[in-house]
């Protein structure tokens, strides 16, 4: 072998040599090692991967380019998710050159032209899936490594990606410029760790192929055998090395196995790989896990290696004989093996990253399967044919089909009918969402359980698609909303009750007359109801039959037979006579003649309502509503029919009422009329001879004949109060200009036996004639109360607390009025003293013309908290606005 090929580092070298009683031949000084035949495969395995292992680091794959320039592809779909890893790329500080590639076709062209360090791929790439997108990079650039983007809930795209051919893997969302760094830097460090690795096994195979006599291995690296003849104990003990490093290789590798398992398995292996194996125990520590070859040993000259994971140390290695004396002959421990446990304890600081990753992945499908099939939502997929790939646990529940049942068989075999209740065909719906996916992201429809009950389910359905870029499956997430649509159908049938009720009570509310009503109520019921046909029955007076009062779409001959009905005879009895509502529906066997069959026939109908119209408890007349096209009546119809009657026998009861208020008003104004007629003639004959009695009478008789006279003028005063009060409640207020000031001045002249102050401007007011029965009753009650001398003042001033208004106060000295009276003073037969004779009308007609106005009125002291001292009553009007100078409300205008 020549020294350039030594200077690469180990070689085994197939040759010729001669075997000591052992079967071991004395290997050359010019080799490194050497092996007898028949050569043992896995033995000679061992040997090349352990000592390429430990080769010259020149031998490791240089980078793509020579400037130094760590070159990243990006292969990435989402711009925006390639925007943020592309700023955390620039945040690294590194000398970076990014190429982005939007698809895997791109990604793998760039490959193809070469110049790439380290590839982060999204392996959810249209038209890839998963592992197949990692092995179809790993098959185009095997020495490239691969760090893989992933969602969190993807854990089981991760794996996939990392059996792939991947090195590592990154969280979208979770990235900083840190991580990601450390992230690339190890996955070039693995790939480079397993190029040389497949470099070695290549050189191993061509060392078998050319392999034809025995082996001889010399080791001029190693202290104290380079340059002198070795012994048959040297190879043998490498032997061991390689054999140790291959069982901790295979121990490590091996899949399901967990930190603490890997810890105790190697701190029991390596001491075999060492020159004194019964002499040597080895002690692991790797965070919380301690292990030992064995546990109570003292060390002595320990060799130490961290472990080393992710760039934080979390343990070390310790390997040290097991008393106090050193092994004869010099050196305590071989460079090799102290190489061979730096190389285990790089080992399982890679193994120990890889498992957490594995852990963490595994966690969040636990996490991911957990909230699958726990959650409190329907999950489902469906394949582009309608047949059911998937459904969780809750499905299950809510659909009655045990997932086993249901796996392979088609919605429509299912919990899809081919068509709502409400008529929509969901054959050709889910069709469409197979072709058309983004239309129904989020869709409402009927589903069907397995006992034959009908639900509405809220769906979100999302695409899933396969390598080729077409539709795989559909997943679809739904929420029951079964409660919410029939709250809101019976909301709407609700509103619907309500609008037709509004309707029909709105026109029998403003009907004017019993025909009015019965015509507008019969037209809103069909219209509103979706009713063919309809009639009004109302009884007659003998309340033996009934008569056609108003109809549509009945037929001529139903009309020429039935203008009058008997309503002894079935089925107008129970109607008529029970009072009763009675539905002759569409019979499920028709029996031909039957009495059913007949009473519908007469309609031309499907099936007719009758419905009874009740007024003061008495069925008064009967609603016939009839449709051609439903065979029977829903609940919520029957409901609403039996309402409209009580609303149409409720608009004539009011009508009949409203008949006979104006009979007993018309009679009572007969009575009033007669009685004020007749008692005035009576009171001016009376006057008239109390009159020639004061002229013939003196004494004791006088004085009766002037009370009698007194009596005779009260009577007449009340009946022209009660003409006042009549006037006020018959006559509409005809509201005009009334010169306040002039009417005061008048009345005031009209009480000529009295002094009375006045102190007022000109002021017009909205009122009309009766304004001055106000002043008079005002007046005349403070003469009446206050007698003889009384002081009576009246005032009319600016009223601050309304804008255009006037106050007007009548003040006197009389008696006043107690507090206890001032609030019912203005009601009716009240009286401002015990001691008053008076008729308690004049102040209740005061307070009715001062509301007619839009005024006010109340009383006070005269003298603030002397009652004894005199009354003032106080009221407000409103002025009457000039011409042009304010506009006048319509309804006052009115």
């Amino acid at each position: 072998m020549t020294p350039a090929a030594r200077e690469g580092g180990p070689h085994v070298h197939p040759g010729i040599g001669s075997c000591d009683a052992e079967g071991v031949t004395i290997p050359a000084l010019d080799e490194n090692c050497y092996m007898t035949q028949p050569v043992h495969l896995e033995r000679l395995h061992t040997v090349v991967m352990y000592r390429m292992l430990l080769a010259d680091p020149r031998e490791t794959p240089a980078r793509n380019n020579e400037d130094n320039t760590l070159r990243v592809l990006l292969i990435e779909d989402d711009p925006v998710d390639a925007g943020t890893i592309r700023e955390t790329l620039r945040l690294m500080g590194d000398a970076l050159e990014v190429v982005h590639s939007g698809d895997l076709a791109a990604g793998l062209s760039a490959l193809a032209a070469g110049g790439v360090d380290v590839v982060i791929l999204d392996p959810g790439l249209p038209g890839s899936q998963g592992a197949e997108t990692c092995t179809r990079l790993r098959d185009a650039a095997p020495d490239v490594p691969i760090v893989i983007l992933t969602a969190d809930e993807d854990g089981g795209m991760a794996i996939a990606g990392l059996r792939g051919g991947a090195q590592d893997y990154l969280v979208k969302g979770r990235i900083d410029a840190d991580l990601l760094s450390r992230s690339l830097r190890y996955a070039i460090e693995v790939k480079n760790a397993e190029v040389r690795l497949r470099h070695a096994e290549e050189r191993y195979r061509r060392l078998l192929e050319g392999l034809n006599g025995g082996i001889r291995w010399t080791d001029a690296g190693v202290p104290g055998i380079a340059g002198r003849m070795g012994t048959a104990r040297e190879p043998d003990h490498r032997l061991r090395e390689l054999h140790t490093l291959y069982s901790i290789s295979r121990l490590i590798g091996s899949d399901g196995s967990s930190v603490e398992e890997i810890v105790r398995g190697t701190a029991e292996l390596l001491p075999g790989g060492f020159a004194h194996p019964d002499r040597v125990a080895a002690r692991i520590v790797a965070g919380s896990i301690l292990a030992s070859s064995s546990p109570d040993a003292a060390f002595s000259s320990p060799i130490v290696a961290g472990i080393t994971v992710d760039g934080r140390r979390e343990g070390y290695i310790e390997v040290g004989y097991r008393d106090p004396h050193a092994p004869p002959g010099g050196r305590v421990f071989l460079d090799g093996e102290r190489e061979l446990v730096n190389v285990v304890a790089e080992m399982l600081g890679r193994a120990i990253r890889r498992i957490r990753a594995e852990d963490r992945v595994r966690l969040s499908e636990a996490k991911y399967r957990e909230l699958v099939e726990n959650a409190n939502s329907i999950i489902l997929r469906f394949d582009r044919h309608g047949r059911i790939t998937f459904f969780n646990e809750f499905a299950e529940r809510f659909f009655g089909y045990p997932a086993g049942e249901i796996a392979g068989k088609h919605l429509f075999e299912t919990i899809v009918p081919e068509t709502e209740t409400l008529g929509r065909n969901l054959q050709q719906m889910i069709d469409d969402i197979i072709a058309h996916p983004e239309r129904y992201v989020d869709n409402e429809n009927e589903n069907v359980c397995s006992d034959g009950r009908l639900v509405w389910v809220r769906w979100t359905n999302r695409a899933i698609y396969d390598d080729s870029g077409d539709i795989q499956d559909i997943l679809a997430v739904g929420t029951d909303i079964t409660e919410r649509r029939r709250a809101e159908e019976e909301l709407k049938s609700r509103n619907h009750q309500l609008v037709v009720l509004n309707e029909i009570i709105g026109a029998s509310a403003s009907s004017l007359s019993l025909a009015e009503l019965l015509e507008t109520a019969l037209v809103k019921t069909l219209e509103l109801m979706d009713f063919d046909t309809g009639a009004i029955y109302m009884l007659d007076a003998d309340r033996r039959r009934a008569t056609l009062q108003y109809h549509r779409g009945l037929p001529d001959e139903f009309l020429f037979l039935n203008r009058t009905i008997a309503v002894h005879h079935w089925p107008q009895n129970i109607v008529f006579v029970a009072g009763k509502p009675r539905y002759v529906e569409q019979p499920q066997n028709r029996l031909p003649g039957s009495l059913e069959e007949g009473f519908l026939d007469e309609f031309c109908v499907s099936s007719l309502a009758c419905i009874p119209l009740i007024a003061e408890s008495v069925v008064v007349g009967a609603l016939y509503v009839g449709s051609r096209r439903k065979a029977a009546f829903t609940g919520v119809d029957r409901e609403l029919l039996e309402a409209i009657g009580r609303g149409i026998g409720a608009g004539i009861l009011r009508g009949m009422l409203h008949r006979r208020l104006e009979a007993a008003h018309r009679e009572a104004n007969l009575y009033l009329d007669i009685l004020s007629h007749d008692i005035k003639n009576a009171e001016n004959v009376s006057s008239l001879y109390t009159d020639l009695l004061l002229d013939l009478l003196d004494g004791e008789a006088e004085q009766y004949a002037h009370k009698l006279r007194g009596s005779i003028a009260k009577s007449i005063n009340i009946l022209d109060k009660v003409s006042t009060i009549r006037r006020i409640h018959q006559e509409t207020a005809d509201l005009g200009p009334i010169d306040l000031d002039a009417v005061i001045r008048e009345e005031i002249a009209a009480c000529s036996d009295a002094e009375i102050a006045y102190d007022g401007f000109p002021v017009t007011v909205r009122a009309d004639s009766l304004l001055s029965e106000v002043f008079a009753n005002l007046l005349g009650n403070s003469l009446k109360l206050g007698g003889p001398g009384v002081g009576i003042s009246v005032t009319v001033e600016e009223y601050d607390g309304e804008d255009e208004t006037v106050l007007v106060s009548v003040e006197d000295t009389g008696p006043g009025v107690p507090d206890e009276m001032k609030r019912s003073i203005f009601h009716r037969f009240e009286r401002g003293s015990t001691r008053s004779t008076g008729d308690g009308l004049g102040l209740y007609i005061v307070r009715m013309l001062v509301e007619r106005y839009g005024g006010r009125i109340w009383v006070d002291d005269r003298i603030d908290g002397r009652p004894d001292l005199g009354a003032a009553f106080r009221f407000t009007l409103k002025r009457q606005p000039e011409r042009g100078g304010g506009d006048i409300e319509p309804e006052e205008e009115a």
